[in-house]
């Protein structure tokens, strides 16, 4: 450390250990930690002295860290910088911010001056909220990362970068400022501006006005609601700008001079004008999207384009070709809406303006409204306001909504306010209950009197916000000033408050008004559990399903179970659970011809409960048939008769109409060949058995077919004898008996021819 810097430094600890002791004592109104002049060491601002207040400008000495906790808020007491010529850490959190602010009650844009980098050491702004500066960030030839800040309401420019710098811009929100980010100078290197949103600033939302470029890469870009999205003005040339999407800016992108530039694959649309280049300038803007598929209309080049209109004289903008679709996010306009609690009041009783149904393709973030009597709500957060009307006339009330890519509405979105002097009825809007669950009823009664007596034949008018059906939403009260309806809540995924509102009008009479808010509470969700068994199975067999259902593991009775499939049948199709929250039900397989997988469906549903829904999976193969042969009689002669039988079953159950087929090896003839089975499951044949000379054997083979079924086939051996002779004996026995008479006719030949004798010996 220099000598010189010595008592500047102990001045800066003096200073601070005054102001932090004094907080408590001397100073107690302030309650803040006040900091100016240099800081020559390592410093933490912790939380626990926060909030820092800048007294004057505050210098970080180089090779000095400035740490900031998360939660941490430094107020400029004034026209102050912070100039970092060594190194700044601010780290704060998603939901736990740095912020760097007026110390203003009312705080304007251009309070303080700036935060400054001008040293080499690498800094870093994370999680920090940077508004109502000049400039709140400023890089001079130094290093800084910027990533996931909210940067507003500076009266310049939110990040102004310039020299050869090493800067990352990323994932940040850069709104409401002059410019959003300016890239200034005679050098600009080393930069990256990606993936932020860059909205609703008055001048330019990405300003390249450098003379000259190194490295820079500007991509991923949402650049939204400025009077120009890219405004490249300065001598550089060869400038590129890619995959950003450019919307509803009075012009998207914008060069003044330069040769050579590119900006190519951005989606260009709903601007006013999508691209401009002067004479001193040329662009190669080929393969953007430019809002429609048909192109950017240009007066001469493409009349018949419906997308941004594009300037230039058709040489120095070369848009040819286009692409026919967005590369990205396209942002649709916000739509407006406007309901009032009555449009017929008396001077000075308030009217409210309700602009909360408006919506968006993504968020609505502001309102503004304009009650035409010369007073307006300013942007606001706020989607209901009151307003009071000083003096009888008639006023055309309006909203204006912006989302949160900074574009505004365009519709008209109005209401005629009437104000005279009459008097308004008393009105009360009272619910059965106040909570209801998801999708539940609420009984309302709706009372209107005028003094002391009930309000006969009032109109009444009801309507709820944001979501739910009334029914009925308007009659007139009965004698004694009611009028009843129902309030259907709707299906919601988080604890919702309905606004309903309830007008009452007659004539003679002003409007009145009431309303009461019912809470729609956070469905509970079922769990449906389904089993089946068994999961796999045959055609037509059947499978036991069971649905358990449960509520935070308690099993919840009386809830309706249906049960779908694309295949087979169930029965019955619904159910209701028992007291063990389980309903069962029988599931009969399709007809197959193979292997099939399919998927059941349970799903569980009860008033106040979200559905319970869950799945199994089934595989189904063909049955294979089952085949009985009997025959009467097994053992058949030659030409006899036979009685076949055939019996087909699956799964001991007998099958009808399976078409049954009779073939025989070894001869024979059926009749019929083929026959249908008959509701036993039986066929029966008539086997005619061949001619044989030996006994033989024949084998009956029966096929049995069916859709839906696996083949099934079985066999039987019959015997087939040969017939007999006329005397009855089969041809064996008369061989032998043959044989026997010719040996006794040689026997007697031979006994006369004395050529054998018989003796008593």
């Amino acid at each position: 450390m220099n000598e010189r810097a010595k008592p500047i430094s102990l001045l800066a600890v003096i200073l601070i250990g005054v102001f932090a002791l004094s907080g408590s004592s001397l100073f107690s109104i302030a309650n803040a930690t006040y900091v100016e002049g240099t800081i020559a060491q390592d410093t933490t601002w912790s939380l626990t002295d926060s909030p820092y207040v800048v007294s004057k400008d505050t210098i970080i000495s180089s090779g000095v860290t400035l740490t900031l906790e998360p939660g941490v808020e430094v107020r400029f007491g004034g026209y102050f910088s912070l100039i970092v010529e060594g190194r700044l850490l601010a780290f704060g959190e998603e939901n736990n911010t740095i912020t760097f602010t007026s110390n203003r009650d009312q705080p304007k844009a251009g309070d303080w001056n700036s935060t400054k980098f001008v040293g080499t050491e690498l800094s870093v702004l994370a999680y920090c909220v940077m508004e109502y500066a000049r400039s709140s960030i400023a890089v001079e030839d130094s290093r800084v990362t910027i990533e996931n800040c909210e940067i507003s309401h500076n009266s310049e420019c939110g990040v102004y970068v310039t020299g050869d710098t090493q800067v990352t811009v990323q994932k940040n929100r850069i709104s409401s400022n002059g410019n959003g980010i300016s890239l200034a100078g005679n050098w600009a290197s080393g930069v990256s501006v990606t993936e932020n949103i860059v909205m609703n600033n008055s001048e330019s939302g990405i300003e390249l006005r450098a003379d000259h470029y190194g490295a820079r890469e500007i991509l991923n870009n949402v650049v939204s609601g400025n009077k120009r999205g890219f405004w490249i003005s300065g001598k550089a040339n060869n400038t590129y700008i890619t995959r950003n999407s450019i919307a509803y800016n009075e012009i998207g992108v914008s060069y003044k001079e330069g040769y050579n530039h590119i900006a190519e694959f951005n989606d260009i649309y709903g601007n006013e004008l999508g691209m401009d280049v002067s004479s001193d300038a040329n662009v190669n803007a080929e393969h953007n999207y430019w809002g429609h598929e048909s192109g950017p209309y240009h007066v001469s080049l493409n009349p018949a384009g419906e997308g941004d209109p594009v300037g230039g004289d058709g040489v120095n903008l070369d848009f040819i070709f286009a692409l026919t679709a967005p590369i990205g996010h396209i942002n649709m306009r916000p739509t407006a809406t406007l309901l009032t609690d009555k449009t017929l009041v008396p001077s000075n009783q308030p009217v409210t303006f309700i602009a909360s149904t408006s919506n968006d393709d993504g968020r609505v973030d502001k309102y503004r409204f304009d009650y035409g009597d010369g007073f307006s709500s300013g942007w606001t957060t706020l989607s209901v306001f009151a307003h009071e009307y000083a003096s009888p006339g008639t006023y055309n009330a309006s909203v204006t909504v912006l989302d949160d890519f900074g574009v505004w509405s365009t519709n008209m979105a109005s209401e005629i306010i009437d104000v005279q002097n009459l008097n308004a009825p008393e009105v009360s809007v009272t619910p059965s209950h106040y909570e209801v669950f998801s999708g539940g009823e609420v009984p309302l009664t709706v009372y209107t009197a005028y003094g002391t007596g009930a309000l006969e034949n009032a109109s009444i008018t009801l309507f709820a916000v944001r979501s739910g059906n009334l029914t009925p939403s308007s009659g007139l009260t009965n004698s004694t000033g009611h009028f009843t309806t129902t309030f259907v809540a709707p299906n919601v995924n988080e604890t919702t408050h309905v606004r309903i509102t309830a007008r009452a009008s007659k004539a003679g009479y002003a409007h009145g008004s009431d309303y009461v808010y019912v809470t729609v509470s956070k469905p509970e969700f079922l769990v449906a559990e389904l089993t089946a068994e068994p999961a796999a199975l045959d055609s037509e067999e059947n499978s036991f399903l069971t649905v358990h259902v449960t509520h935070n593991a308690t099993p919840v009775s009386d809830v309706n179970v249906t049960l779908s499939s694309a295949y087979g049948s169930c029965s019955p199709e619904s159910g209701v659970t028992d007291l063990y929250g389980d309903a069962t039900f029988t599931f009969t397989a399709p007809q197959v011809f193979a292997e099939l997988n399919f998927t059941i469906t349970a799903t569980a549903t009860k008033t106040g409960y979200a559905d319970g829904q869950d799945q199994v999976e089934l595989t189904v193969n063909p049955g294979t048939l089952n085949v009985h042969i009997t025959a009467v009689p097994y053992t058949v002669e030659a030409r006899g008769e036979v009685t076949v039988r055939v019996y087909v079953a699956y799964n001991a159950q007998p099958v009808a109409d399976a078409l049954v087929t009779l073939q025989s090896e070894g001869g024979g003839a059926f009749s019929p060949v083929e026959a249908m089975t008959d509701s036993n499951g039986d066929a029966t044949f008539t086997f005619t058995a061949p001619e044989v000379r030996t006994e033989s054997n024949v084998t009956i083979v029966a096929t049995a077919a069916k859709v839906g079924y696996v083949n099934g086939g079985n066999l039987i051996i019959l015997t087939v004898n040969p017939a007999y002779g006329v005397i009855g004996l089969p041809p064996t026995a008369i061989l032998a008996i043959v044989i026997i008479v010719v040996i006794v006719a040689i026997v007697i030949i031979l006994l006369k021819l004395n050529i054998i004798y018989i003796s008593r010996e």
